[in-house]
């Protein structure tokens, strides 16, 4: 019993709180389509803001295979919120809409297909 405890007790330290799921997101910079499909890429800014669909959303939470935002700006400075997909691979690479992201350290845009 005292293992199960410890053990308990050591997982706990070893992640952020659970109000603070901004640790989820892969580290800043440019995701573009893995294998070059004609879709906007998702950017991660260093301040834990996102990039996606479109949408710039200073601020997002990710739960449960979802990203979310109360509040993201659209084209023409609409304030619209965000409720989307978004998986978070262990390698950093995410999937949204069906689409594979990863990590592009070359020049911008992202390549086409």
């Amino acid at each position: 019993m005292r293992i199960i405890a410890l053990a308990a007790v050591a997982a706990s330290l070893a992640v952020p709180a659970a109000a603070d799921e901004t640790w989820l997101l892969p580290e800043a910079g440019i995701y573009c389509p893995a294998h070059g499909e004609n879709v906007l890429p998702i950017s991660i800014t260093p301040t834990h803001g996102m990039g996606i669909d479109g949408l710039d959303c200073p601020t997002v939470r990710l739960s449960r295979g979802r990203v979310r935002s109360p509040m993201c700006w659209a084209n023409g400075g609409s304030r619209v919120d965000l409720d989307t997909d978004l998986l978070v691979l262990p390698s950093g690479s995410m999937i949204h809409d069906s689409v594979v992201f990863r990590r592009w350290r070359g020049p911008l845009p992202c390549p086409v297909n």
